[in-house]
């Protein structure tokens, strides 16, 4: 989805393959993907110039053929519904990055330690590793020293609409129950309405899933714009080593 995005193509039958196949995969999968896709709508239709009239049919188009699929395969057939419930408890905590460690499971860290949160955020696992934490830094620092003498040309991928949907995943993935480490910072009381429709998707954590996936393709990104390519190689090899050895 993400490779989907930052090509500059208006590409309506790949974009239904692939929001067919997650569908059919896992529905968490298919409803990650749903914010990316609109924001790609939204790219195309600056890049391109194109009619809402255009988008809409895009939409029609791709809902009628998910709409067959989910049929098809059976959705509909499920008694109970799609109701659930979990949302808030089965989250993502704010460091959910940096915390190596899973309920019930060794540590995914060599040298970090386990940091302690709260019930449920175990679904919200997203642990960059060590490699990534240290590269992060190094390309936030490349980006902030030269954005003004060389400014990447962002414009030509318009990432604001992936950037926007990123940001509304992560939120909902936090809940309205938010935590730093186990520390909670706040529960924010939801509609009955609002809380419903949250709780279909009930290990909402899991939504943290792209951001962590953005932050690999930023952070290359940055590195290999900023850096020579062998430089950039040579750098990328050491924080794999590290990675692997953590």
């Amino acid at each position: 989805a993400i490779y989907l995005y930052l090509e500059n193509k208006n590409v309506l039958k790949h974009w239904i393959f692939l929001l067919v196949i997650s569908f059919l995969i896992m529905p968490y999968i298919f409803m990650m993907l749903i914010p990316i896709w609109l924001a790609y709508l939204l790219k195309i239709r600056k890049l391109f110039t194109l009619p809402d009239k255009y988008l809409m049919s895009h939409i029609f188009i791709a809902s009628l053929v998910i709409y067959i699929v989910a049929a098809a395969s059976g959705l509909f057939m499920i008694s109970d519904g799609t109701g659930g419930g979990g949302y808030g408890f089965f989250k993502a905590n704010l460091l959910t990055f940096f915390d190596p460690g899973v309920f019930g499971e060794p540590l995914w860290s060599k040298i970090l330690p386990d940091i302690v949160n709260g019930g449920g955020d175990y679904e919200g696992m997203a642990f960059l590793g060590l490699g990534m934490i240290i590269l992060i830094p190094i390309s936030l620092y490349a980006l902030l020293r030269n954005f003004n003498s060389r400014k990447i040309s962002l414009h030509n991928f318009y990432v604001g609409p992936l950037i926007f949907s990123l940001v509304l995943l992560f939120i909902y993935a936090v809940s309205n129950n938010i935590y730093f480490g186990e520390y909670q910072v706040a529960h924010i009381p939801l509609p009955d309405f609002i809380s419903n429709l949250a709780s279909k998707m009930r290990t909402g954590g899991r939504f943290v899933w792209p951001i962590y996936y953005g932050c690999y393709v930023a952070t290359f990104a940055v590195i290999f714009y900023y850096f020579k390519t062998s430089r950039a190689i040579a750098l990328l090899v050491v924080v794999l080593f590290i990675q692997l050895y953590d």
